[in-house]
């Protein structure tokens, strides 16, 4: 291949340079299933190559909703109307709705009329709305991305690692959307042509579904994402600080490996030996439900015990997996005390099985939303005025702490359980008058609200005092 007049010559294996930025523009869509790649080429985007390809397929993303609204419009349905009142009801005074079918350009025509100003507001703010939303992602994974160097150097990988997900947030938003839409039309069509009046409940609720698809949907982008800020802190260099005294950070560079710190007077040996200060723990040593279960307890019972002893060189790929059984653990325990709350009642299978599957997602993603504000809420902090720098243990930090979902587990269930059980207690034994006046509401989902928020500010306290147990590991 030739080359243009002035160019400079080329070699037969080098690429155009239009090449790199045509592979970073398709970079959302090219590298789908493979997240750590997708971060990777990313990252190293130029600044204008990388905000073009935002902003053209956050643009895109804005698109496909409106095709969904639009396609939603080719059906639509009247309500079901009571033609006669009376004291009993059959489904004779029912009478059954009259299904409105529209071609694609008639329902462009009725969806414009009534949305079309707000689609065309949608599109163009897009970028903004996906951008906040990114920034605020990027902050609840910087504990994972960050590993040394600057923390805007860190925060700015972070955020590109949630832009380069930004093809599998279009695909889950048409296939979700699809298949919502699908399931309302579905059950419009059924519905227009069934005798049995919507209160028998032999339709499909297209509101469950959609929620269940949502969660499911939301549950796959997240691990995604996780995946993707793991390549993100391994694209930035690790230097590891050279020995300090574990008890207070005394540098011991130009020490001998016997004696004691000048500083706080800890044991040299405590600092410098790996295997008497930092064995390997149970989960460490090769995966199990037994270890799983162990390391948990020991966790949550002598939690700055544990993080003592725990190796931090190490990478989060096996902490990881320990965090993930965690999550998969919260939402069957969820799905569990769901069904065995709805046995003594009667619903219909379809509620059961609508009931379960939101609880199998929506308690993980629950949990994985308060665990990732505690961690960067506390870990922000320690970066900012660099007390964990030149390290991974804010990650690997994080990855254990998953075993505290379970006190949140016990607490909201103990206090679900008992508002299924016995109703209104807390405003029984606490007076309505009062609490209402105080709290301006009802007592119960105020008392589920204080509760977490002090769950909250404990394991705030908690990774804190879990950080500084690990802020001078030396292995």
């Amino acid at each position: 291949m030739s080359n243009a007049p002035g160019e400079p010559p080329r070699t037969a294996t080098e690429p155009p340079a239009r090449s790199a930025a045509l592979a970073i523009l398709l970079n959302p869509w090219l590298n789908l299933p493979r997240p750590a790649r997708a971060t990777q080429r990313m990252i190293r985007a130029s600044p204008a190559v990388f905000w073009f390809t935002f902003i053209l397929w956050s643009m895109f993303f804005g698109a496909v909703a409106n095709g969904l609204g639009v396609w939603h419009n080719t059906l639509s349905v009247a309500t079901w109307t009571r033609v006669d009142v009376g004291t009993a009801v059959s489904m004779a005074s029912w009478q059954k709705p009259e299904l409105l079918e529209r071609s694609l350009a008639e329902a462009w025509t009725h969806w414009w009329a009534a949305n079309g100003a707000l689609g065309v507001a949608f599109v163009v703010l897009a970028p903004a709305v996906l951008a906040a939303c990114a920034t605020i992602a990027a902050w609840l994974q910087l504990p994972i991305v960050h590993v040394g160097g600057a923390l805007r150097g860190s925060f700015a990988r972070a955020f590109h690692s949630v832009v380069a997900g930004i093809g599998l947030l279009t695909v889950l938003l048409a296939t979700v959307g699809a298949a919502i839409v699908s399931a309302f039309h579905w059950d419009w069509q059924r519905l227009a042509l069934v005798a049995t009046p919507p209160w028998r409940n032999e339709i499909i609720d297209p509101t469950a579904l959609a929620i269940v698809c949502f969660f499911a949907g939301w549950s796959l982008l997240l691990f995604w994402l996780t995946c993707a800020a793991r390549a993100a802190g391994d694209a930035e260099a690790r230097t590891a600080p050279g020995p300090r005294c574990e008890g207070c950070g005394y540098d011991l560079t130009h020490r001998p490996d016997h004696g004691r710190c000048p500083e706080c007077g800890l044991s040299l040996e405590a600092s410098l030996n790996l295997e008497a200060r930092r064995p390997r723990r149970g989960w460490e040593r090769g995966d199990g439900i037994a270890r799983w279960l162990s390391d948990s307890v020991q966790i949550l019972v002598r939690g700055e015990r544990f993080y003592q002893s725990l190796q931090t060189r190490r990478p989060l790929r096996a902490s990881a997996a320990f965090a993930r059984w965690h999550l998969v653990a919260v939402g069957m325990g969820a799905a569990t005390w769901l069904v065995t709350m709805l046995l003594g009642h009667q619903k219909s299978s379809s509620h059961l099985v609508t009931a379960v599957s939101i609880s199998l997602f929506a308690a993980p993603l629950m949990g994985w939303a308060t665990h990732r504000f505690v961690a960067a809420a506390v870990t922000t902090a320690w970066f900012a005025r660099q007390g964990l720098a030149g390290s991974a243990v804010a990650g690997l930090v994080l990855t254990y702490e998953s075993a505290f979902l379970w006190v949140f587990c016990l607490a909201n269930g103990l206090l679900l359980t008992s508002y299924w059980l016995f109703g209104d207690w807390l405003t029984s034994l606490l007076g309505r008058q009062f609490w209402n006046t105080l709290l301006g509401g009802p007592t119960e989902p105020i008392a589920v609200l204080f509760v977490n928020a002090a769950l909250i500010l404990t394991w705030m306290l908690r990774f804190h005092r879990c950080l500084r147990s690990v802020r001078f590991a030396n292995f």
